[in-house]
């Protein structure tokens, strides 16, 4: 079993995104692809923390249900490092599985990173096995 990357300073997933985008396709690939896996790792470490804080946060019966949930959710995503800064953002685009999100929300083509990023963001967040627990736990009613 892989073991799971250890959390990275903000100075080396910039030292990483540098790389990618000095030694990029037409560069040293191998050099590129160092550097998208470490930002990658970090994104997913990420999206893990955040699926397994609510998991937790829903057993212990903060959610009145699954609506309170959400609600809290979305603030979350909304405020998140991720989402905000536009290095982040940029981030979440090139290693979300679901950059295109936005689409499936219907709304409008995002003008900026952030916009792209919120719904990726909260779409891989929601598709995380423990965030789909937590949602069934509130579901459920979680303090009772």
């Amino acid at each position: 079993m892989a073991k799971a990357p250890k959390k990275l300073t903000k100075a080396q997933a910039l030292d990483a995104l540098h790389n990618v985008r000095m030694y990029g396709p037409e560069g040293d690939e191998e050099i590129a692809k160092a550097g998208f896996d470490i930002l990658s790792a970090y994104y997913w470490d990420d999206v893990r923390t955040c699926a397994a804080d609510y998991l937790k946060r829903a057993k212990e019966g903060e959610f009145k249900d699954d609506e309170e949930l959400r609600e809290s959710f979305e603030q979350y995503v909304d405020g998140a490092q991720m989402v905000i800064y536009t290095f982040w953002a940029r981030v979440v685009a090139l290693c979300s599985n679901n950059a295109d999100a936005w689409e499936e929300v219907g709304v409008e083509q995002p003008k900026d990173p952030s916009q792209v990023a919120y719904f990726a963001f909260m779409a891989d967040i929601a598709a995380h096995p423990d965030m789909e627990e937590a949602f069934e736990v509130a579901r459920g009613g979680g303090d009772e």
